[in-house]
């Protein structure tokens, strides 16, 4: 089994900022789809 510390890793060369805009650009996506699904 593979520790968290290895697992962990990848992410830490993610910046918070960058985070946020895949959070956002994520969010947006599923509004999108939502409401594309959900018109009258």
């Amino acid at each position: 089994m593979v520790g968290f510390e290895m697992l962990g890793n990848p992410q830490r060369d993610i910046t918070p900022e960058e985070s946020a805009l895949k959070l956002r650009q994520l969010c947006r996506g599923v509004v999108s789809l939502y409401q594309s699904e959900h018109k009258q």
